[in-house]
């Protein structure tokens, strides 16, 4: 099994009579990067600050590392990496400076883990120019090296491409999933731009006014269940074929193209076959919504963060 880094469960925040989060359960796995999704006010905010202990929680616990955020919270966040809105950096540093700063406030940081965190978000040209000349996309890229510094198991980032161009997002994007991918980090990540969650997160979970709803795979694999469109020069013996040699796939017709529900694994073993019975293939069309449209089917068309 995936090991589990962290446990939110039963996440409740209300000021007053008003509640803003409500008994939200999931858990983030070492590698993993999870999107958190939602509309202008939906709670994700609130979510993120409770898990890195700005804000209090009403009901509930996270679990980080096996500390509790409540009661163990210096413990829980040794293993915790966080940007909430923006990275707040001394623009009159440089931004090698400026991890050295933060380097002072954290135990047993070695000055090779300077090096190696400016490596990995690939700052080395200009960690030692001041802050105040980097970009937007540099100092963001900045502040996920500062969140790195401690060796983190868990990143928390709420929104971490607001403004940047779409060469920032693409570096952004990269670098989150070198990490997971790498270093084995757990990634959770909050964002309005869901064709940019799309590309990077394994998993998404949704929230609306201030409930989860929903949590979807992004990044299928092969043995989720996926529907396939196949174009042929004859449709009905393709449907005869399936029914005959694959029950377990799910075919109907629509138009002139067979519509089949089947594991991933088993797509090319379905066209070799009817290449071998001497149908021809023309085209074969994965079809699934994208996470744009199942969101808005979710939280009512409201496609703003």
């Amino acid at each position: 099994m995936t090991e589990t880094v962290v446990q939110v469960k039963d996440l409740t925040k209300r000021i007053g009579q008003k509640t803003l989060v409500e008994n939200i359960t999931f858990n983030i796995h070492k590698g993993e990067i999870l999107g958190f999704l939602g509309p202008n006010g939906a709670g994700k905010t609130t979510t993120m600050r409770m898990m890195l202990g700005l804000t209090s929680i009403t009901k509930g616990e996270v679990i980080i590392g096996g500390h509790n955020i409540k009661t163990e919270k210096e413990h829980a966040l040794e293993h915790v990496g966080g940007i909430v809105e923006n990275p707040e950096m001394y623009k009159f540093l440089s931004g090698l400076d400026n991890l050295k700063h933060f380097q002072r406030m954290y135990k047993d940081v070695p000055d090779s883990r300077i090096d190696e965190v400016v490596e990995v978000v690939k700052l080395q040209d200009a960690i030692k120019n001041k802050v105040k000349t980097y970009s937007l996309g540099m100092r963001q890229r900045l502040g996920i090296a500062q969140a790195l510094l401690h060796a983190p198991d868990v990143l928390i980032l709420d929104e971490p491409t607001n403004g940047l161009d779409p060469s920032g997002i693409r570096e952004l994007r990269d670098n989150l999933r070198e990490l997971a991918e790498r270093e084995g980090i757990a990634i959770f990540i909050s964002s309005h731009l869901l064709s940019e969650i799309e590309m990077i997160c394994d998993r998404v979970i949704i929230i609306q006014k201030g409930k989860l709803t929903d949590s979807q795979e992004v990044r299928e694999t092969n043995t989720e269940k996926m529907m396939v469109a196949w174009e042929t020069d004859n449709a009905q013996a393709v449907l005869q074929l399936l029914k005959e040699n694959f029950s377990s796939a799910e075919a109907q017709l629509e138009k002139d193209r067979v519509v089949v529900g089947v594991r991933k694994e088993a797509i090319p073993d379905i066209n070799a076959r009817l290449v071998r019975e001497g149908i021809k293939v023309y085209s074969i069309e994965p079809i699934r919504k994208s996470l744009e449209e199942r969101f808005l089917e979710l939280t009512g068309g409201n496609q703003t963060k």
